[in-house]
Formats: C-alpha cells, structure tokens, sequence
C-alpha cells in the first residue's frame, strides 16, 4: 500500500477546515487529537515496522496549528471585505480569480497573519477617480489563542520595496490608507490597505509587511522595525520583537514603471520639509492625518472628526 504524506497532510486540511467552520474554541486541540489519530491509523495499515519519528509528529502538529489559527473561521473573500467597505466596484474587481493572493498564512508571536487580495489599476473603486492609479491589498489577523478581538490590535499594514529604504518607499509616502474592520463573530480583524500602484516597482521585489505596533518603535516603518541587506533586500530588524510577517508580491515586471516611480520619488522629496496642502473638506471622516515630521523624524498627526468620507484626504487611517 503507498504512503503519501502529501496526500495524508490534505486530508488533515481538508477536515480541520471542517471542524473549525463550527466555531469551536477547542478546535486548535480537536485539530491536534485528529492529527495524531490519523497518523496512527495511517501508520497501522501500512508496514508495522515503520516507525514515524518524533520530530515529524511535532512538524505536522505545528503546521496543523498554523493552518488552523485561520480555518477556525470561515475567512471572507476579498470581494466580501471590499462589500463591507461598502465598495460595490472594487468587489467586483476582486471577483477575478487573479486577484487572490495564493500566500500561505504566517505565525508571529499571538497573532496569524494572511494577505487574501491584491487589485491594482485605474478608477477600481467608487471612491477614486478614473484616473487615480492604486492598488488595494485586503488582509486579515487572527489571534492564535483562538479569543476574539476585544479591540482593535493595532496592526500596521504597508507595502516595502527592495532596493529603496523602507522609511522611504511605505504606505505612508505612497499617499495610502487603510479601512479596518473586526468581523461579526468577533474573531478576525480584516483590512483593506489603499496606496499607490505597488506595480510600478515591479522590476523589483515588492513586499507586503504587517506587523504589531511597538510601543518602543510606533507604527513608522523605520530603521527600528526594518532593515535592509546589502543586495537591498529587506528583513525585519533583529531587535524588533512584536509580532510580524512579510509578504513577497509576485507582479509582472513588464508592469514596470521608472517614470512613476522617479515622480513619487521627487513628489516625496517636495514634501520632506513637512507641510502639507491638505484640504479636509465639509465631509471629512474621523481619521488621523499625516501632517509631517518631528525632529525625530517621526510622523506627526492632526485628528480630523464629524464627518463621513475623507475624498479630500490623501493619507489617513479609518478609525
């Protein structure tokens, strides 16, 4: 009889999925218990004397833990998230198949991280122009405890690329924003991240890094939380100790931008001195809005309220 671990490690999948759907707070354990009956009963049908060692055990239990974390709920699709946002056009852009980000979710500290979406192109939501060229990355966070959310986290999401700074190219200095929402069980706090098109930056490594904000370091993707490798590659710095995962985004380099890319560039260096043309408008929503820089160079912010959209706003963060 053959014996596939591959074919043994879906089923473990397939019916932790299936368990966890219920909403279970014990399903990390039931997920466990599985694991290990099936690895016995498997074990039992093939030769007796093959023994399956400890540290296998222990590698599949892990993963089975990393998969679980996030199929002990019922995870929404990208267009879902984007319906949440009240966003009818961007859903429909999410509808694509090629807008799924096929990534495997990371474990970090208390939470799991997962990139479920990229969108990137010309007029995609309702509120954008037609000519506004962004992309929108939906991503999620769970508690590996399997508790819920009793707040909001605090979780930074923001594109990086190698070979520039990463207090130099962020959401941040991409005009971007973020809607944030817990869902209804209580369990998942789902994002959609808004920023300049990251496929300008296609002839190099795009990342999408998210992470715990640090007390110590803020929220500020600086020399603090990051560091970048000689070849301009970039890590999270040795020091930084929150909880934090970094995504690679696969993206056609033919979708290659330099002019843009030299136009942000220059457009950022314009505004270094800190100031800031921003009109808040009679509608503005209750969000926080990069005015500048300290002498820190930490970001400084003015809370805008009493309103329900931010159109006159480029850089904000939704409460």
């Amino acid at each position: 009889m053959s014996w596939d671990i591959r074919d043994m490690f879906d089923d473990f999948v397939d019916e932790s999925i299936e368990i966890n759907t219920e909403n279970n707070p014990t399903s990390n354990k039931r997920v466990l218990e599985l694991t290990m009956r099936k690895i016995k009963e498997d074990n039992n049908m093939i030769n007796k004397k093959r023994v399956i060692s400890v540290p296998f055990v222990a590698a599949v239990a892990a993963v089975m833990i990393s998969v679980s974390a996030v199929a002990a709920h019922q995870i929404l699709l990208p267009k879902d998230v984007a319906m949440r946002m009240e966003d009818d056009k961007l859903a429909e852009v999410f509808t694509s198949d090629d807008k799924r980000f096929d990534s495997v979710p990371q474990k970090s500290g208390d939470y799991t991280f997962d990139v479920l979406g990229i969108a990137s192109g010309k007029g995609l939501s309702k509120f954008t122009d037609a000519d506004e060229n962004k992309s929108y990355i939906v991503s999620a966070v769970v508690k590996n405890n399997g508790e819920k959310f009793s707040d909001y986290p605090g979780i930074m999401v923001t594109p990086l690329v190698s070979g520039y700074k990463p207090w130099e190219v962020n959401i941040f200095t991409m005009g971007g924003g973020k809607y944030e929402f817990i869902s209804d069980d209580g369990y998942v706090d789902y994002f959609i991240t808004e920023c300049d098109n990251i496929e300008i930056f296609a002839d190099h490594t795009v990342y999408i890094a998210m992470y715990e904000e640090s007390k110590e370091f803020g929220m500020a993707p600086g020399s603090d939380i990051f560091s970048v490798n000689n070849d301009g590659t970039i890590k999270f710095a040795d020091d930084f100790k929150k909880a934090n995962a970094l995504f690679t985004v696969p993206i056609d380099k033919s979708k290659a931008d330099p002019k843009a890319v030299k136009k942000l560039l220059e457009s950022n260096d314009n505004n270094e001195s800190g100031d800031s043309d921003v009109s808040y408008g009679d509608d503005a929503a209750d969000c926080e809005v990069i005015i500048g820089t300290d002498e820190n160079g930490d970001f400084t912010f003015e809370e805008v309220t009493n309103s329900d959209s931010v159109a006159d706003v480029d850089v904000r963060f939704f409460k």
